[in-house]
C-alpha cells in the first residue's frame, strides 16, 4: 500500500502480481519441484488476465517500484514459509491468529512511530473496518493457509490471480461499473488458469498411493 503514494496503482498493482511468479520459481529452482506444464501455462494465462485490468503502467518512482516489488517478493516468501517450514503444522486459524497479531503490533508501533496512526474514527468507520478485519484478516487468511496446505504454495499463488478479478466482478454486478471487451477476455484467461490449476490438482489428490510392502 505504500508503493501507491509514489507510483499509480495499475503499475503498483502489477509489480503486486509478480508474487505467483517468485513462488512458482523458487519452488522450481531451490525446493526442486516439478516443472509442471500445465501450472506454468495457467501462470502466464493468469498473469497476463490480470494486466488486462490494471490499465496503463506509467511510469513512476524508484522508490514505489520498490516498495511495489518488495511487496511481491515478501508476500511470496510468506507463502512458501506455510508450506516449506514447520508453519505447515500448525492448524490454519492458530497460524492466522498468530499472523494478526505480529502484523497488528508491528503496523501499530510503525503507525506510533511515523505519527500516521489515527484512531480517531467514526463508529460507521470502526464497524466498517471490523467487517473488513474479519473478512479479509480471519477468513481470507485462513482459507489462504489452508489452501497451502493442501494444494501447496505455487498452484495457490495461481490461483490468488482471482482476487482482482472478483473485484472488478463485484464492481459491475454491484457498483454497475463498466467492463472493457479487453477486461471480460482477462476474465476468461484468468478463469481459464484458475479451472486449469484446481482439475489439475485434483487430478492428482485423487491418483491412488501405492501400497507399500
Amino acid at each position: 500500500y505504500s508503493s501507491f503514494s509514489y507510483i499509480n496503482v495499475g503499475m503498483a498493482s502489477v509489480l503486486h502480481y509478480f508474487f505467483p511468479v517468485f513462488v512458482v520459481l523458487v519452488s522450481i529452482i531451490i525446493f526442486k519441484e516439478e516443472t509442471k506444464s500445465w501450472k506454468i501455462l495457467a501462470l502466464v494465462l493468469g498473469f497476463a488476465g490480470v494486466m488486462t485490468f490494471m490499465g496503463a503502467a506509467k511510469q513512476g518512482d524508484l522508490t514505489g517500484i520498490l516498495l511495489a516489488v518488495g511487496s511481491a517478493i515478501t508476500y511470496a516468501a510468506m507463502l512458501i514459509s506455510v508450506e516449506r517450514t514447520v508453519l505447515s503444522s500448525f492448524h490454519c486459524v492458530k497460524l492466522t491468529f498468530y499472523t494478526n497479531l505480529i502484523v497488528s503490533l508491528t503496523s501499530f508501533a510503525f503507525g506510533q512511530a511515523s505519527g500516521t496512526l489515527n484512531l480517531n474514527l467514526t463508529a460507521m468507520a470502526w464497524a466498517y473496518s471490523l467487517v473488513v478485519s474479519l473478512m479479509v484478516g480471519v477468513l481470507g487468511f485462513s482459507l489462504l493457509y489452508y489452501a497451502i496446505v493442501k494444494i501447496g504454495a505455487s498452484s495457490t499463488s495461481v490461483i490468488s490471480m482471482a482476487e482482482p478479478l472478483s473485484g472488478v466482478l463485484f464492481g459491475f454486478l454491484i457498483l454497475n461499473e463498466t467492463l472493457t471487451p479487453l477486461n471480460w477476455f482477462g476474465c476468461i484467461l484468468i478463469m481459464t488458469g484458475v479451472a486449469i490449476i484446481s482439475i489439475f490438482s485434483l487430478r492428482k489428490d485423487r491418483v491412488p498411493k501405492r501400497a507399500s510392502i
